[in-house]
């Protein structure tokens, strides 16, 4: 994981206070981080910038979910 400066750190905080979200400090970024990517994902293969890159489009958004799955420490079996 990416250091997290004083700023970043601040604003997760924030927030987790916000939210009313009870969760160690090493997951509020790395849901932060999986919601950029699937939001990239989606807007990547709606607005077909991934044609021409690949054909197996199932398979390519698979990888990318099981990748941040990964991340999160929710790995499927």
């Amino acid at each position: 994981m990416a250091r997290i400066g004083p700023g970043l750190a601040a604003d997760l905080r924030r927030l987790r206070a916000d939210a009313g979200l009870e969760l160690p400090d090493v997951v509020v970024p790395r849901l932060l981080i999986v919601w950029m990517q699937l939001f990239g994902a989606i807007s990547l293969e709606l607005f077909g910038h991934t044609k021409g890159v690949v054909e197996a489009h199932d398979e390519l958004f698979d990888a990318v979910m099981e990748t941040m799955l990964e991340q999160l420490g929710l790995a499927p079996r």
